[in-house]
């Protein structure tokens, strides 16, 4: 009698686990240039723990910007994320609109409000 109980605890869980990773795909990917690696990584991680959004990395080389570019449309990412003097980049990959900001949150809310 219990075993069959275990079965089904397990099969559950089982199918959960599978409808989370299926729902739960990239949403950005941060380009960064070498010598941003530490800002990138603590944003990355910030970006993950606090707003909870899904963030890949990616080294950029000037030369194969294209292929950073390709990476994510084969991925199927929505977002690009990078640095300027002031602030953060967010790049929306399927329709190139712009937004800029200082804050880390304020990127965050325009992922979760498009």
């Amino acid at each position: 009698g219990a075993s069959i109980g275990i079965d089904r605890l397990l099969a559950a869980l089982l199918e959960l686990r599978k409808s989370d990773y299926a729902t739960s795909r990239v949403k950005l990917v941060l380009f960064y240039k070498k010598e941003e690696s530490e800002k990138a990584l603590t944003s990355a991680r910030k970006l993950r723990r606090d707003y909870f959004i899904n963030t890949d990395i990616y080294l950029l080389n000037d030369k194969k910007q294209k292929k950073a570019y390709d990476y994510a449309e084969k991925k199927g990412i929505l977002y690009s994320l990078s640095f300027e003097e002031d602030g953060y980049v967010l790049k929306n990959l399927k329709s190139r609109n712009i937004f800029k900001s200082e804050e880390l949150k304020e990127i965050a809310n325009a992922i979760e409000n498009n």
